[in-house]
């Protein structure tokens, strides 16, 4: 029996303030979002991200440079991919989660 890998791919945000204004983005993205506090723009930035995942074709992008990640020929810092057996996968989300709930107590 064949176990069944998943590709993970992690984005990292990229804040800056130029001026007062703040802008943000995900590496491995074509667009950003501004706005004139950290919270706004960090609050616009979770929702785009959401919003564009749901997109069929940004889905498409991001898995083609997931494996030019992998293979190497796409190399941007704060952006990576990596195939996980199912195990690995399923270990990682649990122990974000754990993490998530203990950062509320």
């Amino acid at each position: 029996m064949s176990e069944t890998s998943r590709l993970h791919i992690k984005q990292r945000a990229i804040v800056t303030n130029e001026d007062g204004v703040w802008k943000g983005r995900y590496t491995g993205e074509d667009w950003s979002v501004a706005a004139e506090s950290i919270e706004a723009v960090m609050a616009l930035l979770t929702a785009k991200h959401a919003e564009m995942h749901r997109d069929p074709e940004v889905q498409a992008r991001l898995v083609g440079l997931a494996e030019r990640a992998i293979a190497g020929e796409h190399i941007e810092d704060g952006f990576e991919a990596e195939y996980l057996n199912e195990r690995s996968y399923d270990d990682m989300i649990i122990e974000r989660m754990e993490k998530q709930f203990a950062d509320v107590e």
